[in-house]
């Protein structure tokens, strides 16, 4: 579920990445017709990278969310049932 997961987070926020940078690169402008000035943008030109790095920020957050529940219900003193 985790994959599942991690992909979906993945690839959403790649797209919302690139409407936002497309989004405020029209506002900075001025002008809605963008032409060929979105193929300069940042989230258009490394999608791979970005896509990448949404799966491992999402991996991170898993572990250290994992870390901190198994933190949490260790029983006090090292003791085991």
């Amino acid at each position: 579920m985790v994959l599942f997961l991690s992909l979906v987070f993945a690839v959403g926020s790649t797209m919302l990445g690139e409407v936002w940078s497309g989004i405020a690169e029209s506002f900075r402008i001025g002008n809605g017709h963008m032409s060929y000035r979105t193929q300069r943008l940042l989230w258009g030109r490394h999608r791979t990278e970005m896509f990448a790095g949404a799966l491992i920020v999402f991996w991170l957050a898993a572990t250290q969310v994992a870390h901190h529940m198994r933190s949490n219900h260790s029983l006090p003193f090292g003791r085991s049932l």
